[in-house]
């Protein structure tokens, strides 16, 4: 759900190239392997193949959690967070 999410914030912001890393070697196969119609995740899956086929440069990448400490920190932080979306900038 949160590469959906992060794919749609970044396509509404107009972002036209990206880079996503994923500790998740399973949710990058999903959605670069077929995947049966019947899936638990399937509609899921579909609008992340369908977002990334859009007119856009996105680039998915696999990096360890360890290595990924900035976006475990925010992933951590937006989980305890009642707002939908928030901008965090140094002042």
């Amino acid at each position: 759900m949160a590469f959906d999410h992060g794919l749609v914030l970044a396509w509404g912001l107009d972002i036209k190239e990206l880079l996503c890393y994923s500790d998740s070697k399973t949710v990058i196969k999903l959605n670069f392997d077929h995947v049966n119609a019947r899936h638990h995740y399937a509609a899921i899956i579909h609008n992340i193949k369908d977002l990334l086929t859009r007119n856009w440069r996105v680039k998915v990448v696999h990096t360890l959690r360890e290595g990924n400490a900035c976006a475990d920190y925010f992933v951590k932080l937006g989980a305890r967070n009642l707002e939908t979306y928030s901008g965090h900038y140094n002042s």
